[in-house]
């Protein structure tokens, strides 16, 4: 019986030993999460707002780590580098991501990476500085870029960002031709439409609301297939007679390799932060409007936007892939 019992430790004790490295007592460092905007832009809010729960339901901090640029593949290429351990994870922008696949050769692919949870679906705004008198109304948008074309500048969040996809759909849907300005955030597309620096501003709603509540920025159309609630006098363009719905989804993923351990407890508290009470209301306050899928749902939700915007980029494509 000793014999048997010492045989029976002695496979526990080998089954623990099999677990992968770090899976045990996970997290017991402070997490970085990669942004792949600069600070004060709407993904950024949203790091930051999961990352004030992370002790709470991980017993860790989560640290932001800013790395803008090439709409968003800087950060993304260096989350593929990192250690798979969960200790490194990143924002991550659909279509932003998917779009710079389509549109030239990237040091990263879809498949590089672990999705872990998306919490938002933003749709988009098409806004203008309030005071000018211009563009009153979409038509009148419409009527000047006709009569300028290509001379409307109409700022995005980069190449391929939502942004520049939803200009590219407005181009088509209304015949008109303007010319897009990239910006490194969605605080520098904000700056740049109060300065006058640029005509039009490609947005979300999250990253511009507070400014149209302020009378600030003038909304001339929101492209989401219903009003969006906290902007209840701003039409859709379908609305308005143009078929234009566009939006970006925010999640966060891991490195590919990330034991399934270590993801798991990373979803389940990516649920629970979700569920928070508190965590709702300062999402409500940012204006991030919650759409959330984790682990499986995510990676489901993930295949249909990969299939969705591919189809997209066959009939009408943003950029030339080199």
């Amino acid at each position: 019986m000793k014999r048997l019992a010492g045989l029976v430790l002695a496979l526990m004790m080998v089954g623990l030993m099999t677990l992968p490295v770090g899976a045990q007592g996970y997290p017991s460092q402070p997490i970085t999460v990669i942004v792949g905007f600069g600070p004060g832009g709407a993904t950024d809010v949203l790091a930051r707002i999961v990352a004030k729960y992370s002790d709470k339901y991980l017993g860790q901090p989560m640290v932001i780590n800013n790395m803008p640029g090439a709409n968003t593949e800087i950060s993304l290429v260096a989350l593929k580098k990192a250690a798979p351990d969960g200790y490194t994870l990143c924002t991550i922008n659909i279509p932003h991501a998917l779009s710079n696949i389509l549109m030239r050769q990237t040091q990263y692919t879809m498949e590089d990476f672990k999705y872990l949870a998306n919490f938002v679906v933003d749709p988009g705004l098409i806004g203008v500085r309030a005071d000018d008198d211009r563009f009153k109304t979409l038509d009148d948008l419409i009527k000047y870029a006709k009569a300028n074309p290509g001379k409307t500048t109409w700022a995005t969040s980069g190449i391929g960002s939502d942004d520049h996809i939803a200009a590219n759909m407005f181009e088509v849907a209304t015949g008109v031709k303007v010319r897009p300005v990239p910006y490194k955030s969605d605080a520098e597309i904000t700056a740049a439409v109060l300065g006058g620096h640029v005509d039009v501003g490609g947005f979300n709603v999250g990253n511009v609301a507070e400014q149209v509540l302020a009378g600030k920025i003038r909304a001339l159309g929101v492209m989401a297939e219903k009003r969006y609630p906290d902007l209840p006098d701003v039409p859709t363009l379908r609305e308005q007679g143009y078929d234009v719905v566009s939006d970006s989804s925010r999640g966060i993923v891991a490195p590919k390799g990330l034991p399934d351990e270590i993801a798991q407890k990373l979803g389940d508290a990516f649920r629970k932060i979700s569920q928070d009470p508190e965590f709702i209301e300062d999402m409500r306050k940012a204006v991030q409007p919650m759409d959330v899928k984790i682990l499986d749902e995510y990676d489901e939700y993930m295949k249909a936007l990969i299939k969705r915007f591919t189809d997209l980029y066959k009939v009408n494509p943003w950029g030339e892939k080199k």
